[in-house]
């Protein structure tokens, strides 16, 4: 098939175009910088320079795809650089309007990466593709879940376009080039800065596995639903033990509360906004963290064939991309 898909220079988006060229797809990538996407992409893969702000200017270099998918989004971006108007031009805007030029240009088959974070995970111990909308005050949560609900739109009103939407919970994995703001937390602890175990825990999956589920989804998801790609749940007590038995470092013994943390948060957020910055410790994800639920992906598994890496493996090959492209 051909394949028109956004955002492959990112984590998941790269790691989506390794998984279609070993299927065997002609793939097109849409580029902010061709320069970059030569750097990072295949050489198989052909490239179009454009961005979601300007969907017009590359709206016509869409005809004869089989497919799309749109895994581009504003994220780490966001929480370094704290611009808001970016991420809903992006994330929302930028939604809506290639959605409408891929329709246009006879695409009737979108793969919609979007996010668990959409997800009402309040008073709630398991988290499925039922779950109602996510009341966030984060912008870039917020953001995600107008741009989902701008593409439910869409699809009411143009129902001979299939779309099926993927929701993966926190990815890591190699090819981490932003980094993500997880990632962060392995290249903080490679650089020796992490000094204790944060409270809570985390849920994380591999991206190469939320890859093979997009994939998948193109011949065997069913059009009009939701795929939660969500990984296990993992304290973080667990992932720096794993990270110590990776690196063979004395394994972290300090610990703070959840209330402590979540006040150096707040403080730190208030500094970073007197700055006009993006703070890296937001409140709402430290809040997040604390929450004791987890993610059912019983129908991802069924209907996608999708099958979970352990952290083990994510954690050791992540390390190994960071020091081998010396970020670490």
């Amino acid at each position: 098939m051909k394949v028109f898909i956004t955002g492959a220079t990112g984590l998941l988006g790269n790691s989506i175009t390794n998984e279609l060229l070993k299927k065997g797809h002609r793939i097109t990538a849409l580029v902010r910088s061709r320069e970059r996407g030569k750097t990072i992409l295949d050489p198989r893969v052909a490239l179009i320079e454009g961005t979601l702000e300007a969907v017009d200017q590359f709206s016509g270099s869409l005809q004869g795809f089989d497919v799309m998918i749109h895994a581009a989004a504003i994220y780490g971006e966001y929480y370094r650089n704290g611009d808001e108007l970016a991420l809903f031009n992006v994330n929302v805007n930028g939604t809506k309007a290639l959605f409408e030029a891929a329709r246009k240009n006879g695409i009737n088959n979108i793969i919609y990466i979007s996010s668990s974070a959409v997800l009402d995970t309040e008073n709630i111990d398991e988290v499925d593709e039922r779950a109602s909308y996510s009341e966030t005050e984060d912008p870039y949560f917020r953001s995600k879940v107008l741009s989902e609900q701008a593409v439910n739109e869409f699809a009411m009103a143009n129902p001979s376009v299939r779309i099926i939407t993927i929701l993966p919970t926190v990815m890591l994995g190699p090819g981490d080039r932003g980094p993500t703001p997880t990632g962060n937390i392995i290249l903080n602890y490679l650089k020796g800065k992490t000094r204790f175990i944060f409270p809570g825990s985390h849920r994380i999956v591999d991206v190469r596995d939320v890859a093979h589920a997009a994939v998948q989804a193109i011949n065997t998801g069913r059009g009009g639903e939701r795929y939660l790609i969500g990984g296990r749940k993992y304290s973080f007590s667990e992932i720096f033990k794993i990270f110590s038995n990776i690196t063979g470092n004395p394994p972290l013994k300090k610990t703070i509360s959840p209330g402590k943390l979540l006040m150096i948060a707040r403080l730190v957020t208030l500094l970073h906004n007197i700055k006009g910055e993006s703070s890296p410790l937001k409140p709402e994800i430290i809040k997040r963290l604390q929450k004791n639920f987890w993610y059912n992906s019983s129908k991802a598994e069924k209907e996608l064939g999708v099958a979970f890496r352990s952290l083990d493996e994510t954690l050791s090959d992540t390390m190994a991309w960071f020091k081998e492209n010396r970020y670490a």
